[in-house]
């Protein structure tokens, strides 16, 4: 159905919305600390290993903060990009819109939610709900086989240069993502090309 349909894939933090678990680990944590709780606790939510609750009370038992701290000092840190999702939107009346995010699946279905995000995906996969996490290249190539789209018909707009590298293994083409009109000068040039 979609088969020459072109497709442009978002990450969520650090693109649609701002980063949470860094900010916030960096709140309690000095930064190398911060960095290896997020590569060995993190991580495992992301692949769900972990629940979001499970995660939650790890945090507070080495913070020293109630789990229900955790989980609204979380909350608190996303800030969604408005005029990006706006214009997100009206890609969409183009292009196939595809969510691909590293995270707690309970976390951010529960943002998507709150925030009425999700008609402005026509597919969304979460790694911790697939069991894998970019940038491992099994992750896009379930996304493209879900949506039937060949890679080099796919951008994806990331703010991690590793899980570009990890798309681009997949035949993807990569945007990195730092702001709002840098990226509409990327995604303008890329289309060109796709």
């Amino acid at each position: 159905m979609y088969e020459d349909k072109k497709v442009i894939v978002f990450d969520f933090f650090g693109v649609i919305s701002s980063e949470v678990a860094p900010f916030w680990l960096e709140r309690y944590f000095d930064k190398e600390t911060a960095k290896e709780i997020k590569s060995k606790i993190v991580s495992q939510v992301d692949s769900g290993e972990l629940t979001e609750n499970e995660l939650n009370l790890k945090l507070a038992e080495l913070t020293n903060v109630s789990a229900e701290t955790v989980k609204k000092e979380w909350k608190e840190l996303v800030k969604i990009d408005s005029e990006l999702v706006n214009y997100i939107k009206e890609l969409r009346k183009e292009y196939i819109i595809a969510l691909l995010s590293n995270a707690s699946a309970t976390f951010l279905r529960r943002i998507l939610d709150e925030n009425k995000l999700n008609n402005i995906f026509d597919v969304i996969m979460i790694s911790s709900e697939e069991k894998i996490t970019k940038p491992n290249i099994e992750i896009y190539e379930r996304l493209l086989n879900k949506i039937n789209v060949k890679p080099e018909n796919s951008i994806m707009v990331e703010d991690n240069p590793k899980n570009l590298e990890g798309a681009s293994k997949a035949g993807i083409k990569g945007i990195l993502y730092s702001d709002f009109d840098k990226f509409l000068k990327d995604l303008n040039e890329a289309l060109k090309d796709l």
